[in-house]
């Protein structure tokens, strides 16, 4: 038979997966640095802060959606209302003097173009 472990060791670097096979068929697992209650203190332990990290992970990440969400609306809020709710002035009325179109006379000077 087969036996699957995944051993975490924080002073040798990264957990690995062992594969093995049994010797006779008995299923039996290494032994571990830390017997009994030390042991399952440390995994019990070791889980929970895995989870605590994976709830604060996940509780960062929707807040942030959130908050993006948020000023995303307050952001349309504005455009509305810029939109609909700005004063609007009539548009110049174009002064006429004559009949006929006038033509204004522009030279070039140093400092650009001046129109008389």
């Amino acid at each position: 038979s087969l036996w699957l472990v995944c051993c975490f060791r924080p002073n040798d670097g990264p957990s690995r997966l062992l594969l093995g096979k049994t010797a006779g068929g008995s299923h039996s697992l290494p032994p571990s640095r830390s017997p009994g209650l030390l042991a399952s203190l440390r995994a019990g332990l070791g889980l929970v802060a895995q989870l605590l990290i994976g709830a604060l992970l996940i509780f960062v990440a929707s807040a942030v959606a959130m908050m993006t969400a948020f000023a995303g609306l307050m952001i349309a809020g504005a455009a509305l209302l810029l939109r609909y709710c700005a004063v609007r002035q009539p548009a110049p009325v174009p002064v006429r003097v004559k009949d006929a179109p006038v033509t204004l006379q522009g030279r070039r000077t140093p400092r650009g173009w001046t129109v008389e």
